[in-house]
Formats: structure tokens, sequence, C-alpha cells
């Protein structure tokens, strides 16, 4: 998964100044089942 910065113009243009990718293979699986109970992590991200 990756973080995005940036910024929307008038338009709703959005332009990206930075970038991270984020690894979770580093996390429990309960740690991640947890954030889904919670409605904080959907599955679907990644």
């Amino acid at each position: 998964m990756y973080l995005l910065w940036g910024t929307v113009d008038d338009a709703g243009v959005f332009a990206m100044f930075r970038r991270v990718k984020l690894w979770f293979d580093g996390l429990p699986a309960a740690v991640l089942d947890a954030a889904v109970k919670k409605g904080c992590w959907w599955p679907g991200w990644g």
C-alpha cells in the first residue's frame, strides 16, 4: 500500500509531492485482524 501526500487545486486536481510504500508483512496477523474488526482497515486495500 502507498501513502501519498499532495495538494488539490481549485479545479480538484490532485498533485502528488511525496509517496511512501507501507509494508505490513512484519505485523502479526492478529493486529491486522483487529484493525479489520474495528473498521480501521479494509481488506481490499492491499
